[in-house]
């Protein structure tokens, strides 16, 4: 039964085989070329189907794989992390680190130079600059420069005005200092009891222009007083020093050149004159004088 059922089916397969099968081939069946028949059952004859080309893979830029070479451990003598090539019996060894060279500057850019321009002068005749001004001290004149230091040597010594200085009798060290600090002239206002010889022969001897008044309580008169102002206005006379023994005589002079020809009042008069030495009740001498200086000035102002 069951050689019978393969028989039908290589039967049925022979018969599909010889339709289909092209002219020149050989049955599978008998083995041997058919003659070509025409084909009532086959479908029209189609171009054979021709399968497309397989797409070739997209190209990567992917570097060969280089093989690993067998490692071997580093010897005596090599550097760490060296390897061995067992191809070629060669030691590889890592590359040493590089320093990149440093980058030169930019190169500078010089530039053309450039002139400035040169400022025009106005016209006319050139201008000079001048030099500043600067203030210079006043140049006093020795004669009519007051000395830093008072003398020790002349008693109630002090200036009255510029070029002026008033006292009592220097003693000779005082007489010298006088002519050291440019004094010129000397004038004695002196009682007429008293000689003035020894005195003038000092001064004279220093080279100082030597010059006397007489004066009293009873000769004090308006001849006397414009005496007095005259030598004081004499700028040949200057620096001048005037001088007595006890300060009365003087004073008493001073207090009226104040009021009569410096116009002070009478207060401010005193104090100077007492600035000088002169106290109006501070002896007898004294007080005489500051009597005939009172009567000198009522017959003045009446």
């Amino acid at each position: 039964m069951r050689s019978r059922l393969l028989l039908v089916f290589g039967l049925g397969l022979a018969t599909i085989a010889g339709c289909c099968t092209p002219s020149g081939t050989r049955s599978l069946y008998v083995g041997r070329p058919l003659a070509p028949a025409p084909c009532t059952n086959c479908p029209p004859s189609q171009p054979p189907l021709v399968a497309a080309a397989p797409a070739a893979p997209p190209t990567t830029n992917i570097s060969p794989v280089t093989p690993a070479t067998a490692f071997a451990p580093p010897v005596s003598g090599d550097p760490p992390f060296s390897r061995f090539n067992a191809d070629n019996g060669s030691r590889l060894y890592p590359p040493l680190p590089t320093t990149p060279a440093p980058m030169d500057p930019p190169a500078a850019r010089l530039l053309p130079p450039q002139s400035l321009p040169v400022p025009q002068q106005p016209e006319g005749p050139p201008v000079v600059a001048k030099e500043p001004i600067v203030p210079k001290d006043p140049v006093v004149p020795k004669e009519t420069q007051e000395p830093p230091i008072l003398p020790a040597d002349i008693p109630q010594f002090a200036f009255v005005s510029k070029g002026i200085a008033s006292g009592q009798k220097p003693f000779p060290d005082g007489v010298k200092w006088l002519k050291d600090h440019g004094f010129k002239s000397v004038l004695y206002v002196r009682a007429p009891t008293e000689t003035d010889n020894a005195t003038k022969r000092i001064f004279e001897s220093r080279g100082l222009n030597y010059i006397d008044l007489e004066v009293s309580p009873q000769t004090l008169t308006k001849d006397v007083v414009d005496r007095f102002n005259q030598v004081l206005a004499d700028e040949n006379n200057r620096p001048l020093f005037v001088f007595d023994k006890n300060s009365a005589l003087a004073g008493a002079l001073w207090y009226i050149h104040f009021r009569t020809v410096d116009g002070m009042t009478d207060e401010k008069a005193r104090a100077e004159a007492m600035r000088l030495g002169f106290k109006q009740d501070q002896d007898d001498a004294q007080r005489d004088m500051w009597i005939a200086v009172q009567n000198y000035l009522s017959k003045l102002n009446p």
